[in-house]
């Protein structure tokens, strides 16, 4: 995979994107892991394919919502595609497009069926950009469209934000977290489910195993002893969760890594480019 650098936002746009990044995939299939975070896609060139359950493919809109998802991801790039993977922060969507967490979980959505008919004009003026900056016209200027697109979009909020919570906070008590929100137990636990898009408790596993992920690159000494330093309370939970958002035992998943498959780029990426865009969780 062939990547740019990474592009920080403008200042009005701090409390919904982390940055974007420009990328090359490997014009073939390919698998992700689950991901904690949604993203805005914007394909530049070519085109990305995703399976249906009957077996057939749809292609994504140009500009297109990823939402958080709980399970792995297959797709496919198209020879030439080249496109800019926003990171959200918590929150944005519901911002910038009206959509909650529990709304966008497990589902990809072009942005013309998220926004209102009044901002569909800014998001038909971006594409407009985007076409006249196809040629040649430079990848600093495509990303600052994007942002001046966003931009627009923040200044009159969609809804109001969700819950957010610091890193730190996730391993509180639900009901000191719902006592430092000035919530009740249930309540908060409809707002986090609203706005994460699953129960704090499931959360907190998928978490868990991102941060595993996190520094995921080199053989480990052992899979028990990475389980204790990941958190779990043994190899075998370990190797379910593995198994569940990364579709592959823990072995087929180093050797198809290791093996250079270009299907499992996304693993290679390396792990400090991987936390400054999508986090200090990875995916």
């Amino acid at each position: 995979m062939e990547r740019g650098p990474l592009y920080c936002p403008p200042p009005g746009l701090a409390d919904c994107v982390r940055n974007g990044l420009i990328m090359t995939p490997p014009d073939d299939h390919y698998l992700l892991p689950a991901a904690l975070n949604p993203l805005l896609i914007v394909i530049l060139s070519g085109a990305i394919r995703v399976p249906l359950d009957d077996g057939g493919e749809v292609e994504l809109p140009g500009l297109c919502l990823s939402g958080a998802s709980r399970c792995f991801r297959r797709g496919r790039a198209l020879p030439d595609t080249r496109m800019l993977t926003v990171s959200l922060l918590p929150g944005a969507a519901r911002l910038l497009f009206g959509a909650s967490g529990r709304d966008t979980i497990d589902r990809v959505f072009g942005l013309d069926a998220l926004l209102p008919r009044s901002r569909r004009g800014l998001m038909r003026r971006l594409e407009g950009r985007l076409a006249d900056l196809a040629d040649g016209a430079g990848a600093g200027r495509q990303v600052e469209a994007v942002w001046d697109f966003l931009l627009e979009l923040r200044l009159v909020p969609l809804a109001a934000p969700d819950i957010r919570l610091l890193p730190a906070q996730f391993g509180g008590a639900p009901a000191q977290l719902a006592a430092a929100w000035g919530l009740g137990l249930r309540q908060f636990e409809r707002r986090f489910l609203d706005s994460y898009g699953q129960p704090l408790r499931a959360y907190r596993r998928q978490l868990r195993f991102n941060r595993m992920l996190g520094g995921f690159g080199g053989e480990p000494g052992s899979w028990a002893t990475l389980a204790a330093d990941s958190g779990y309370a043994d190899q075998a939970h370990l190797i379910r969760d593995v198994r569940r958002f990364t579709g592959h035992s823990p072995a087929a998943l180093l050797r198809s890594v290791h093996s250079r498959d270009p299907a499992f780029w996304a693993y290679r990426v390396a792990p400090t480019l991987r936390r400054q865009h999508f986090g200090p969780d990875g995916f």
